[in-house]
Parts: structure tokens; sequence; C-alpha cells
């Protein structure tokens, strides 16, 4: 018979002589109905040329052929008898031989860079027999000539005869190693050298399990068909292929490298590469990829049906069950890289019954599958498996259906495919598509549009986090993070992003939530009434790190709405935008308390509402610019640290109390800070620490009660720090002895902190002491002769001297020795702070005690010393109030500012009205939402 090539598959066809068809008979690899050749069997065949290979047309007869341990041959034949086992056999020239026999020992042919040439078939190997094919000189062929109607093979093995290939070249037409069906333990160990055949290696077991192993670890086979096959008949199979290395290629484009039809078998591929119009295709058995094996089909795409061979070409692997309807088992693993116009094709072209195709198992957990037509296929193509991907990475998305139910895609911005869980999937997703039921996940939104070209209406994107969970809607993780956990976005969100129903705001509805909603940098944009809405009891929420834009022109930022008390809101780190009210809490409820940190806040009316019946508002290192900045009718506020308070609006004097009521008007005054009285069931408490208070053309901070008003709660005003531009605050206002003062442009600034010498007692920083009296100097005597501009004790500062010196001071008091001078450095320290802010730093002072001695009693202290002024001790007195520069305390009073260090008169008359009713014609009417 001859070979039979059928379109879009091959199947082995075997023939040979007429008379050799007994036992060992191995019929082609094809299905059990095909037409069946004769068998093959392990004999030597007759009648093998004697023509010389050599290239010069040089007879070889009578020369040496070949060596073996020592010992000189005519012909390779005679010396393959010859030799025993574990012996050598060295060619020395280019011979011809007949067919060789290997029975029961093991031989190694040494092709020695020579060329040998046999008609038909080159060695059988047999009996347990094993031949080594090596080529230690390189260069070296073993080439078997087709003469006839005889089928052409290179070495063939029976009966656990065994094939080690080596090195040098085995050329043969048709099947260059072959081991039969009889053969039980057959093995073939590929290390290296070529084979160049049509079918490289051919492995037929005898249909029991490992009845054959092929190993190739090293070497190429180069084949016109199949590298490496078996064959699908039944009563074969068993045959065990492991390749860990080496290269097999099929030259035609419409054939596989590996084609595996046996019953039976395992293919386990971990190292290598292939390369065919197919790479693999396995159509029963067991086949196992992984490791760094690179296998590739670069035929034209087809699939068609055929009993007696392959059914596939473009693919890097191809399943397809036969018509023996044989179990499959394919898994894909590791770093192994498939590729083909689809890298992992299943099809049923037999059109096999459905109880015969579930025995067909696919799964993929790993390896780089991709397709060589990305427009216009896929990686991915199955007809009959679902469900079986859970790892690896592909360059086209796949069909939903392969993915298993807890696995997912993940894309990126270049198309790379990434299958994993679903929750590593979503962790590392900015987006995702609904697609065949399942949602694909991309890296970024920008990834989303590149998958997706026109269809972005499709695209969902991942506005938040929560724990490593995402949502598409900040509303949604908001109710996922409401019980301590954080919500941080993952990208600048819209209205839509925020919340998927009508009301497209921040709403915190929930009692008792305790959120954290972490912009991470990003910016929320918004076009509605509200921002942030608190409209629950008991609420702890933070905000921060980013931005929120409200563009609506009655838009306010953070509002709480009646009737919720105990709610806390932190806003660090947040620039808040809005049109209308940036801050705001309902005056009904109690126990409100905000917080702005590190807030950047802008708006158009009245930035900050503050009337709780209760609660704290603090404000630190906070810019807020608006018409009004802060207007506050109950609870406290704080406001210190670098924050600057600007108000840009008209300067308004109200001329009556805002009742709350959503139709009365609350007067834009102007102010940095206005503070309204007329609420009678609650405090108002404003501490000014620090800060600057800029008003365009109002007052900075500005208080307005009606004249005659009779309140039992009160209304504290404390200013103990800050400068103020523009209209100063009222004298009454002032904490006495913090330093505030007015500048050449008439705005209210705090002194820098001085320490300052007594200056009764030290002159050009020194201290006279008359040692006459012998009395000792104390660190408090010490102390005693210092001040400071500023009154220390509410000021929060400490003065303390270095007294090392003061021993040796007191020593030489007790000698009466003038000789020395001893100095003494005084510091001043803020709260017990060590090292202080820059703007609360104070230099040093030295005071150097200079010892005299005077003979007489000078100022009538009877011991000859000079009298110390407003004591009996020779120290001075220390000012009354600690400040050199503060009026004595019975001219003080709760109004009265300190004098400032160049004796100006200071500013309790500055002009800020309190108690008026100027005429408030043309102020700015806000709108309150609720009474109160």
């Amino acid at each position: 018979m001859k070979h039979v090539k059928v379109k879009r598959g091959k199947a082995f066809s075997l023939a040979l002589a007429a008379s050799l068809t007994a036992a060992l008979g191995v019929p082609a690899i094809a299905l059990a109905a095909e037409d069946v050749d004769p068998a093959v069997q392990v004999v030597e065949a007759q009648g093998a040329s004697a023509a010389s290979f050599d290239q010069n047309g040089l007879e070889r007869s009578g020369e040496v052929a070949a060596t073996v341990g020592g010992v000189e041959y005519a012909t390779l034949n005679e010396a393959l008898a010859a030799a025993k086992d574990g012996q050598t056999v060295k060619v020395l020239a280019n011979t011809t031989m007949t067919t060789g026999r290997v029975e029961g020992v093991s031989i190694t042919l040494d092709l020695n860079g020579c060329a040998v040439e046999a008609d038909n078939r080159a060695f059988n190997v047999v009996k347990g027999g094993r031949l080594t094919l090596d080529d230690t000189a390189g260069g070296g062929v073993l080439k078997v000539n087709k003469v006839g109607s005889t089928l052409s093979l290179g070495i063939v093995t029976g009966s656990k005869g065994s094939v080690v290939m080596k090195g040098g070249t085995l050329e043969v037409p048709e099947y260059g190693i072959y081991t039969t069906n009889d053969d039980t333990g057959a093995y073939v160990s590929m290390q290296g050298g070529l084979i160049k055949a049509d079918y490289g290696i051919c492995s037929i077991g005898n249909g029991t399990e490992h009845s054959a192993k092929v190993e190739v670890s090293g070497g190429e086979i180069r084949a016109g068909i199949f590298g490496f096959g078996t064959n699908g008949s039944n009563g074969n199979g068993g045959v065990d292929f492991v390749m860990t290395g080496g290269t097999i290629t099929s030259v035609a484009e419409d054939a596989p490298a590996l084609y595996l039809p046996a019953y039976y078998s395992t293919a386990t591929i971990t190292g290598g590469t292939i390369t065919g119009g197919t790479g693999i295709e396995i159509r029963a058995g067991e086949l196992s990829v992984s490791g760094d094996a690179q296998i590739s089909g670069v035929g034209p795409l087809e699939s068609n049906p055929n009993g007696s061979g392959s059914t596939s070409s473009g693919a890097g692997i191809a399943v397809a069950q036969h018509t023996t309807k044989q179990p499959i088992n394919v898994t894909i693993s590791g770093n192994v890289k498939v590729v083909g116009t689809v890298a992992l094709h299943e099809s049923n072209p037999q059109k096999n019954d459905s109880e015969a195709i579930e025995q067909v198992k696919i799964v993929v957990t790993g390896g780089a599958l991709e397709t060589n037509a990305p427009d216009a296929s896929q990686a991915i193509y199955s007809e009959d498996c679902t469900g079986f991907v859970t790892g690896g990475t592909f360059n086209t998305e796949l069909p939903g259906a392969v993915l298993a139910d807890d696995s997912a895609m993940l894309v990126n911005e270049e198309g790379s495919v990434s299958v994993m869980s679903e929750a590593d999937a979503v962790a590392g997703a900015g987006a995702f598509v609904e697609k065949d039921g399942k949602k694909v996940y991309y890296t970024t939104p920008a990834a989303a549009e590149n998958a997706n070209p026109g269809a972005s209406e499709n695209i969902e994107v991942f506005a938040v986090e929560v724990n490593g969970q995402k949502f598409a809607t900040l509303k949604e993780g908001i109710a996922a993070a409401k019980n301590g956990g954080t919500v941080t976005l993952l990208s600048d969100l819209g209205s839509d992003q925020v919340s998927a129903d009508k009301d497209k705001y921040i709403n915190i509805t929930e009692s008792g939530t305790k959120a954290t909603i972490d912009l991470a940098g990003h910016a929320i944009t918004l076009d509605n009434a509200d921002t942030i809405s608190v409209s629950a009891p008991d609420v702890t929420l933070t905000v921060k790190n980013g931005a929120i834009v409200n563009t609506n022109k009655d838009s306010y930022g953070l509002y709480t709405y009646a009737t919720n008390d105990n709610i806390t809101v932190a806003l660090e780190d947040l620039t808040i935008q809005t049109v209308d009210q940036a801050i705001g809490v309902q005056g009904l409820n109690s126990n409100q308390n905000v917080t702005l940190k590190n807030c950047n806040i802008t708006c158009e009316t009245t930035a900050v509402y503050w009337p709780p019946k209760s609660g704290t508002l603090t404000i630190e290192d906070t810019s807020i610019e608006a018409k009004s900045g802060v207007t506050i009718k109950g609870g406290s506020v704080v406001v210190k640290g670098d924050t600057h308070i600007k108000a840009t609006g008209e300067k308004k004097i109200p001329e009556d109390y805002y009742d709350g009521s959503p139709s009365g008007n609350l007067i834009s005054t102007g102010a940095a800070i206005y503070v309204e009285s007329g609420y009678n069931d609650r405090d108002i408490s404003l501490d000014i620490q620090g800060g600057t208070f800029e008003s365009e053309k109002g007052a900075t901070v500005l208080y307005f009660a009606k004249e005659g008003e009779s309140t039992t709660v009160s209304r504290d005003i404390a200013i103990s720090g800050g400068t103020f531009v523009g209209e100063p605050p009222a004298a009454e206002f002032i904490v006495a002895g913090v330093g505030l003062q007015l500048d050449k442009d008439g705005n209210m600034v705090a002194v820098s902190a001085q320490l300052v010498p007594n200056a009764d007692k030290v002159v050009d920083g020194v201290y006279v002491y008359d040692v006459a009296s012998g009395k000792e100097i104390t660190e408090a005597d010490l102390l005693a002769l210092m001040g400071m501009n500023v009154d220390v004790e509410k000021s929060g500062y400490t003065i303390k001297v270095d007294a090392a010196n003061l021993a040796a001071l007191n020593k030489a008091i007790s000698a009466k020795d003038t000789s020395a001078t001893f100095d003494f450095a005084y510091t001043a320290v803020k709260d017990g702070a060590q090292v202080l802010a820059d703007g609360d730093a104070v230099d040093s002072v030295t005071v150097t005690v200079k010892l005299t001695y005077s003979s007489k009693p000078a100022g009538g202290n009877g011991d000859g010393s000079a009298a110390a002024p407003g004591n009996d001790d020779g120290p001075a007195a220390t000012p009354s109030n600690g400040d050199a520069n503060a009026p004595s305390k019975n001219k003080a009073s709760k109004g009265s500012m300190p004098a400032t260090a160049d004796g100006a008169a200071g500013i309790a008359g500055a002009a800020v009205l309190v108690g008026t009713a100027a005429a408030a014609a043309g102020a700015v009417a806000l709108k309150r939402r609720e009474r109160q």
C-alpha cells in the first residue's frame, strides 16, 4: 500500500514485504474500522544494496569500515555482529550496510562523522536489546533509502527493545524510529541528534497501559508529517510520551507535530519546542503541558472529520475526540506558551454523541495562550467543554463559557488578558463589562474603552473599594463600610458613580453608621442640591484626601438634617467647592461635632453655619473663603493653627435675628466670623487660638445681640491668638496678656514672644550684686530677673535659666570675691515643648552677674550692701504679671489690651459694633432648609 494523505489530516499507513505478516503485525495509526496494512515484523531485510555512499564514487569493499574494541572490520555488519554487550561500534568510513539486528545486548553505534546507508530498514532491536546512536565527531548520517514499494524504516523495536539517540542524523523517507505493538516495555530516548522522516517517532503500544515509553529531552525531529505519533486502533495504545526538551517540527501545514489518538496513552510535556500545522492534536488519552514548553500551530485554521488520522490545522493544541469515543483529559499549566490561529481548539468533528463528549475534560490553570490572528480569532475555542479555565494569560478575551464559575478575566490597556479568581480580578480592576453572562474586568476605564470601542455605555467603572471588594457606586461602598470600614475611591467620580439612585450625592441614612471615605487624591463632581448629607443619628463619618465640587446653584456641602443627634464628622485634607453653604448642621440637633482639618473651602454665600444646641466645630489649618466666613448661633467653635478665613462680601449689620425658618433670612455680614445671639436655649462659645482672619469690607470678628436682650445662657468669645486683617475684633474679646496689638496698617497681629530682662536691675545685660550682705542667690532669684513681652502664664510659656554657674557664684559671694563675673542663659519653652514651632520660638538671653563689695551700708539695711528694690534680699522684685509691657493689675480691665512695646496705646476702643442695630438694607438673604 502507499501512504494515504487525507485532506486536513494524516494517518499512519504501513506497507511491507508480502511475506512478513505474522505476530508482530502493526496496523496503521488510524481507527479500528479502517483498512489495516500488512504487519511490521522485526527481521533482516534481504538483498540490501552494497553500493558505496562515497560522494566520490569510491568503492569501500575491502577497506576497514568499522572498529569494535580495537578490532577492525571490513564491513559494518561484521562489526555489529561481533559487538558484545556494552561495546561501541565506531564507524571509520562512509559505508553501506544491510539491516542490522541488536538482540539481548546493549551496543552503541558511533557514526564518527561518517555516512552509513541502508535500503528500506537500518536496524531491528529486539528481546531486550538496546541500540544507542551517537556521533562523537559530528556530521555523521544514518540514511535509509526506500527501494521499491517496501516501507522505509530507520530503527524498529520489538519485544522490549529500546533505542537511545544521542547524536548524528537519522534520515528516512517514512518512519524514523518505530516501536511495534508486540513490544511490552519498548523504550525510546531522544537525547540529541536529528531525525528527518515523514514520521519521526512512531510508538504503537500493545493496548495495555504503560506498554511503551518515549522520552524526548534533546535533539531535533524534523518531520514531513508527524514528528511523534501513536496509533488509534483498538488493541494498540498504552504509550507514555514525555518531553522535557528538544525540538519537534512538522513542515506540513495540515498535520500536527504530535498526533495522539491512542487508547490508554499519556503525553507529558514540560519543555522543548513543538511546531506544526497544528502543534499537538489529541484524539484520545491524556495530555499535560506545563513548564516552559513552546507549542505552535502555524497552518491555516481548519477542522474536518477524519476517521483515519488528524482533523485540525492552525491550532496550537487541538482536542478532537476520535470515532473510538475514548476519554480525553487535557491539562495546561505553568509557563507553557501555546500559539496558533486558535491556541486551544476543542471540537467534535466526528459528531460523537453527548455521552461520549462528556468524557472530554480540559483544565487550564496557567500558561500563555495566544492567537496569531487576534483581529479574526480568539485564543481559545471550545465547541463542547465549558468552565475549564481558571488561570493563564491570553492575548484576546475568551468566551465567557470557558471560564470556571469563580474565575474571571482581567484585561489591561494593551489588551493582555489574565484569568484569575474573580476576587483577584476585582481587586485589580477599574471597570467591567457584562458579556456572555459574566463580567469581564479591566484594569482601568481606558482599558475598557480600548477593548469595547463604540460601546462605552456598557462600561461600568469601579468607583470605590472596601477591604478589597470593589463597587460601581460610592453608595454601595458606604453600605459595605458602615461598621467601621474605609471606602477608597479608585478614580474621579461623577454623580452616577456616587449613586445609581435619583439622589446623586453622599447620603448617610442608616443610624449608627461609622465609616471613612478616602478620596485617595481623586475628585467627586456633582450637580445636586446636596453634597454630603447626614440623615440619621449616631453617625461617625470621616471624609478625606481629595476634592468635592458641586456646581448646582443651590448646592450645599456638608449638612446634618433634623432631628439627628450625636453626629461626628471629620473633613481632612479636603477641598470643598459649593455655590451655597459649604458646612452646616441643623439647629434642632444636639451633640453635633465637626472637624475641618487642612481643608480648603470656598462658596458664594456663607461658608459655615453653626447653630446646634450643643457640639463643637473645630477649624484647624484650614482655608475658608466666601462672602461671609463662619456664622455661629449655637454650640462651640474652636479655631487654631494655620487657619485662614477670608470674607469678601459687603459689610452688613443685622437688625434682627435669623429665626432658622426656611423662609427666614440669614444676613451675610461680610465678617470673617460672625456670632449671633437670639437662641436663648443654648450656649455659644468661640475660642480663637490662632490663624488669620480677613475681611475685605467688614469686621474680622463681629458679635450681634439686641440691646436689652436678657438671657441665662453664656456668650463667651475669647481670642488668644491670630492675625486680624481688616476691622479688628472688639477689645473685650481679647484675652489679656496674649500679645496682640495693632500694626502700622491697623491690623491686629500677634507680637513675637521675647524674653525681656527686668529693666530695674538688669542694665545692658548686666546685673550688679553687692556681696556685703553675704546672702546667697537662689535659682528663683535668677528667674526673677527675667520676664517676657507677653503674659507668661496665659501664653503658655515657661522661663528657664541655666544655673550651672550658680554654685561658683555663691562661693564668690561667700568669699566676697569680686574678681569674676558669672553668665546665666535664659530660655523659654511653650507648653513643655523643647522644640518649638516657627511662630513660637523664643531667642535665648544671657544675663551677666557682676559682684561688688561696699564697705558702708547702703539703703539702710545695716550690713553695708546695696538694697534691692521691692524686697529685702537683694534680687529684683518680679513684675506683677510677668509681662514687662503690661499695665499693673489694678488698672487692668476685661476689655483692656496691654500696652505695645513701643508705648503705643492699646485698642480698647477698636471700632467693632456690639449690640448695634445698624440698617441692614441690601443684605444678602440666605435661605435655611429647616427651622433653626
